[in-house]
C-alpha cells in the first residue's frame, strides 16, 4: 500500500511541474482548445510515467532504502509494529478524505439527474433540453440542456451551451474530479480543475461569438444574468459569476 502512496506522491510532482510550465508559458495564449488539451493530455501522462519505471522520485526513494536495509533489519520488534501501525493510519486517513470527496461529486451528480427527472422535457436529437421554470440558470451537463423557456437571449444561451455538449466538456469535468478524489492532498489539483472550467467558457464564447452574436453585446448579457446564481461544480454554466469575473480580467 506504501507503494501505492510513493507512486501517487510521484505523480502528483509530475503533475504539478506541468501545472507550472502551464502557467509560466501558456496561460495568457488565445489557443484555447490547445491549452484545454494540453491540461487533459499532460495530466495523463503525469500518472503514466511513474508506471514505467522511469521516475526520478522511485529511484530516489528506492536509493533511500537500500541505504537504511541494516536498520530495518536490526529494529525491534515492537518498533516494526508501531511503524506499519503509523503507515496504515496514513493510508487510511487518505482513502477517508478521498471517499469524502467521492462522496461529494455523488451527491452532486444525484442531485443532476434528480433534476431531470422531476422537470418537464424535451427530446430533439441526441439532446434532452430540461425546463427550469423557477430558474434563470443555463447549464450543461453531458446531452442534458437546463435552461428556463422564458429565458432571455434564448438562441445565445442554447448556442452558448451546445458547444459544451459538442464538444463534451462535462468528460474533462468529470476526469478532473476524479483526478481531485484521487489526488486531493495536491492544491495544483483545484487550481486545474477552475482553470480547464474558464478554458470551457473561453471556447464557447469564442464560437458563440464567432458570426451573428456581438460581443460587445454578448458580453453585457452575460454581466446582466450572472448575478444571484449558485454554480453546480459539475456543469457547464453561462451564468456563473466567478468564470466571468476571470473572463473580464483576462
Amino acid at each position: 500500500m506504501m507503494n501505492w502512496l510513493y507512486y501517487l506522491l510521484e505523480a502528483n510532482l509530475y503533475l504539478a511541474a506541468f501545472y507550472g510550465f502551464y502557467r509560466l508559458l501558456l496561460h495568457k495564449e488565445t489557443f484555447y482548445s490547445l491549452n484545454r488539451y494540453y491540461l487533459i493530455f499532460t495530466s495523463i501522462i503525469a500518472f503514466i510515467i511513474p508506471l514505467l519505471q522511469v521516475g526520478y522520485l522511485n529511484n530516489l526513494l528506492n536509493k533511500q532504502q537500500e541505504v537504511r536495509v541494516l536498520s530495518v533489519q536490526l529494529a525491534q520488534a515492537t518498533e516494526k509494529t508501531s511503524a506499519i501501525t503509523l503507515n496504515e493510519l496514513l493510508v487510511y486517513c487518505y482513502l477517508l478524505i478521498a471517499l469524502t470527496f467521492a462522496i461529494k461529486m455523488g451527491i452532486s451528480i444525484y442531485k443532476i439527474i434528480l433534476l431531470s427527472i422531476n422537470a418537464n422535457k424535451q427530446r430533439a436529437g441526441r439532446i434532452t433540453y430540461v425546463e427550469l421554470d423557477e430558474s434563470h440558470a443555463a447549464f450543461s451537463f453531458f446531452n442534458l440542456l437546463f435552461l428556463n423557456p422564458a429565458v432571455q437571449e434564448k438562441h445565445t444561451v442554447l448556442k452558448h451551451e451546445m458547444v459544451h455538449i459538442q464538444q463534451k466538456h462535462s468528460l474533462d469535468i468529470i476526469f478532473f474530479e476524479i483526478i481531485q478524489i484521487v489526488s486531493w492532498f495536491n492544491p495544483v489539483t483545484y487550481f486545474i480543475k477552475k482553470e480547464i472550467k474558464l478554458l470551457h467558457e473561453y471556447i464557447a464564447d469564442d464560437i458563440t461569438t464567432g458570426k451573428d452574436i456581438q460581443k460587445h453585446q454578448y458580453a453585457m448579457f452575460l454581466i446582466q444574468n450572472s448575478f444571484g446564481i449558485v454554480p453546480n461544480q459539475l456543469t457547464n454554466q453561462i451564468f456563473n459569476q466567478s468564470i466571468l469575473k476571470g473572463e473580464l480580467t483576462c
